[in-house]
């Protein structure tokens, strides 16, 4: 018996000193001869530190069958399943399946920052989304007071955010699509009454909700301003339209949604935009113009193996029918026809469309610079580097992954030169 204890003693010794193999050593020759709940979430506790999911996950699910009744036990639990399940969602999960780990985490009853980990994982797929019902649903599950307002830092430095700022951001769109605009307006003045280095993203949501009461001149007092910049963001160009298109300027607002496409790079991203400038377009009599966005909107949600809406295959059907054109056109074919119309304007010029580069086609190289969490890495080729979006990879990405690719022409802001993207990914 004595022999026993020092064992627990010394295992309880090395895991409160962080030396995690040593105590993790112990801890399975202990839970491997008694089954004693203690040493059972020693273990855990051990395996979830050092990332060893595989192992941890089992574990917790056997302990949480027989001692949630142990506190230790079923916080271990909770952040073995943040970490091996949470942490490890990406873009290409689905929110049902985010949904499915967050609502059993739940019923574990987290609080503090396990409770705040998990709301705010459900907000950002709900989000990715634009599911804003299950938005509504899940930002009161946890109270802004209750949440860390750390700076949120990076391996670049500061954000600029934390997550009592992005609460409130989530918050303020849940009341809008609440239709409860008097109160999102509020939540802004209150926000903005406090510094705050992201001021634009909450006065955006200000004059959207005043866009939705057509109080059309509160919300133009608010976008004018923000439009006035040398280097204004797609979405605030893109609300700046919608604000003209409903004051009757439709020439000018697809101006701006021209400028707003113009200005931005990742097409999945403006999505809504293009669709957009496809009916404003087709309103104002531009019938080609409308037809390569219907078409380009349409290609992209096809690469990325999205679901293409009816209504937009009724549209391009009527449009080949009546206007003759032909029903075979490659993605680009619409892109580049889509991307003279928007460089046509006088919109934001990037340095590199200044240049003339054009796509470079069919390239080889390998993934690096691979990280955890990261939205980006980088495509070796040769002695050259190519930047690409994780989300655009085909199938996880992993370092050394062997792809074929095309190079197009993009601007790097942080160095302030050319550069160029990589796009249509294909694994080799």
């Amino acid at each position: 018996m004595n022999e026993l204890y020092q064992l627990k003693e010394q295992a309880k010794s090395h895991r409160q000193s962080g030396q995690l193999e040593e105590a993790l050593s112990i801890y399975q020759k202990l839970w491997g001869n008694s089954q004693d709940k203690y040493d059972g979430v020693g273990l855990l506790h051990c395996l979830r530190k050092l990332k060893r999911f595989d192992e941890a996950i089992p574990l917790a699910r056997e302990l949480e069958k027989k001692h949630l009744d142990l506190n230790w036990c079923r916080i271990e639990i909770i952040w073995t399943y943040i970490g091996g399940f949470l942490n490890q969602l990406t873009e290409k999960d689905s929110l049902s399946k985010t949904l499915n780990i967050a609502n059993h985490i739940m019923k574990l009853n987290p609080d503090g920052l396990a409770l705040q980990k998990v709301v705010f994982s459900v907000l950002k797929k709900s989000k990715q989304y634009k599911k804003w019902d299950i938005s509504c649903e899940w930002v009161d599950k946890i109270n802004p007071e209750n949440i860390d307002d750390t700076p949120i830092e990076t391996n670049r430095g500061n954000t600029g955010w934390d997550y009592v700022s992005i609460w409130y951001l989530h918050k303020i769109r849940c009341l809008i699509h609440q239709g409860l605009y008097a109160e999102a307006v509020e939540r802004v003045v209150f926000v903005l009454s406090k510094p705050n280095q992201k001021e634009k993203y909450f006065k955006r949501l200000q004059a959207l909700a005043y866009l939705k009461q057509d109080k059309l001149n509160e919300a133009e007092a608010i976008l004018h301003p923000l439009i006035q910049g040398r280097r204004v963001d797609w979405w605030i160009l893109h609300d700046y339209a919608n604000l003209l298109n409903k004051k009757g300027g439709k020439v000018q607002a697809l101006h701006f949604m021209y400028k707003a496409a113009g200005s931005e790079r990742r097409l999945e991203g403006i999505l809504s935009l293009i669709l957009d400038a496809a009916q404003l377009s087709k309103e104002l009599n531009k019938i080609e113009e409308s037809y390569y966005h219907f078409q380009l909107f349409k290609l992209i949600r096809e690469k990325n193996s999205w679901s293409v809406p009816v209504q937009i295959e009724v549209v391009l059907q009527e449009l080949i029918q009546k206007e003759g054109f032909s029903a075979q056109v490659s993605f680009y074919e619409a892109l580049n026809k889509c991307q003279n119309y928007w460089g046509s304007s006088d919109s934001i010029q990037r340095n590199f469309q200044k240049s003339n580069r054009t796509i470079r086609r069919s390239l080889s190289g390998k993934l690096v610079n691979v990280k955890d969490g990261a939205p980006f890495c980088f495509i070796q080729s040769g002695a050259e580097s190519f930047f690409c979006y994780v989300n655009d990879i085909p199938s996880p990405a992993a370092e050394g992954l062997l792809v074929q690719f095309d190079a197009i022409p993009s601007f790097d802001k942080k160095k302030n030169k050319e550069s160029w993207k990589a796009s249509n990914i294909i694994v080799c």
